[in-house]
């Protein structure tokens, strides 16, 4: 049995998945879990939402700076 960090609450596996990663002799297994506490689970989920949302955003920025170097260069 699994417990949150957050809230010590109990955890249930909603999947796993099994894969070979080029380059990897054994395969990789992800588990994906969820917090059986609501409240919990809802600040998790936004965290996570708000993670990816600045992981992209950062990545745009990178992106557009690259860009301007490039155009920089060439003119």
């Amino acid at each position: 049995m699994r417990y949150c960090a957050q809230c010590s609450g109990r955890l249930i596996l909603l999947r796993e998945k099994i894969e070979m990663i080029e380059g990897s002799r054994t395969p990789v297994t992800t588990q994906e879990y969820r917090c059986l506490d609501k409240k919990c689970q809802d600040r998790i989920d936004r965290e996570t939402a708000l993670r990816i949302k600045n992981t992209d955003e950062r990545q745009k920025r990178v992106n557009l700076r690259k860009y301007q170097r490039i155009s920089i260069k060439i003119a």
